[in-house]
């Protein structure tokens, strides 16, 4: 017995071992342990980057012996129907669910292997000005292997609503010039 519960702690207790928030704050160990399989080993790592004189870049990704979550949230220019175009190009032929609230966009396809949310949130950087030919926003992509221990929907929403956390957080990174009011969730998607 005593072998066995060794074993266990050893050999599956990883996950239990991440920082108890991780990604700047917008995401909670219990999630991870929800989402992916027991693990031998597991770390996160996470990194804000600046990219020419008004972008902003940050990843955070959570590395495990058998699974792995990242995640890329970036402000850049770029208009929602263009996002939108781009997601849909990339996953043809997939069905896609999509929630959105307040001007913020949110897309998961709907495929068998891994899965991945995205999210879009208008953000106008320090020192640019947003008109009809440029506009800017936070562009959030949120993917995990095939390897969790949810699956389907549950496990897209539960993407979606770190996505959306993401976006949060890198909005004010980025300190978007715009004031926004971000509603406390995106709505649920519907089962499909």
């Amino acid at each position: 017995m005593a072998v066995w519960f060794g074993y266990l702690h050893f050999y599956t207790k990883g996950l239990e071992r991440l920082p108890a928030t991780m990604c700047g704050g917008t995401l909670e160990r219990d999630t991870v342990i929800d989402m992916l399989p027991p693990a031998k080993s597991a770390h996160e790592s996470s990194r804000k980057s600046d990219y020419g004189s008004h972008y902003t870049r940050y990843s955070c990704l959570i590395n495990t012996s058998r699974s792995a979550l990242s995640s890329t949230a970036e402000v850049r220019s770029i208009t929602k129907e263009a996002w939108l175009r781009g997601y849909a190009e990339n996953t043809t032929g997939v069905p896609v669910v999509r929630a959105s609230a307040a001007g913020v966009e949110a897309v998961a396809p709907l495929r068998g292997h891994g899965s991945e949310a995205a999210v879009f949130v208008p953000c106008v950087p320090p020192g640019r000005m947003a008109s009809a030919s440029t506009t800017y926003a936070v562009v959030v992509q949120v993917t995990v292997d095939d390897d969790t221990r949810k699956s389907g929907m549950e496990l897209r929403q539960d993407l979606t609503d770190f996505a959306y956390r993401l976006s949060q957080h890198t909005y004010d990174l980025a300190q978007c010039q715009e004031h926004r009011e971000f509603p406390k969730a995106l709505p649920r998607y519907a089962a499909k």
